[in-house]
């Protein structure tokens, strides 16, 4: 009896140099099809997703990836409270915080209506010109901006997301 068990075909795990590295037709895992001959792509090392990275340098796109995510986690007032009202997909559209769309970091996007949202604080004020090209620059990738100030996000909070909600719609 004992011979027997000691002489079944027990399946083992394959040493890890023949299991390959998940990317090869020897030993993929998931996604292999027609006999194991589809590969898969390679994984992104940069971060997130981002839209028009055809417009900035691979070194722009990281130095733009790290400051949109240092600015996520340290929002202004404004931009926390509008994001409380925008997260979750509350108004039925997806939105993201601090987007790099080309040379741009954005405050919020709906990437499904290309809807961009910005909260202009008193630093926009003397702005104008250089806000025009900017929103001129998104217009040309596809994508519409709706500027709010600061001011009216912390005191009428519900009417700044009616707006949003009515763009996005308006968009869809």
């Amino acid at each position: 009896m004992r011979a027997e068990l000691r002489d079944a075909h027990v399946p083992r795990r394959a040493p890890r140099w023949a299991r390959g590295n998940g990317k090869t037709a020897i030993g993929a895992r998931h996604g292999t099809c027609a006999g194991g001959f589809a590969r898969r792509a390679p994984a992104r090392r940069s971060g997130g997703i981002m839209f028009g990275r055809s417009l900035v340098s691979r070194a722009q796109a990281r130095l733009l990836e790290e400051r949109a995510r240092a600015m996520r986690f340290s929002p202004t007032r404004s931009e926390e409270w509008l994001w409380r009202s925008l997260s979750g997909s509350k108004l039925g559209f997806a939105f993201r915080r601090q987007l790099v769309i080309g040379p741009y970091i954005t405050d919020f996007a709906c990437t499904k209506v290309r809807l961009v949202v910005e909260v202009d604080g008193p630093y926009h004020e003397q702005r104008a010109r250089p806000d025009a090209r900017r929103d001129a620059s998104l217009a040309r990738l596809g994508w519409h901006v709706l500027r709010v100030t600061d001011r009216e996000v912390l005191e009428e909070l519900a009417s700044v997301v009616e707006r949003i909600r009515a763009a996005a719609l308006a968009l869809a």
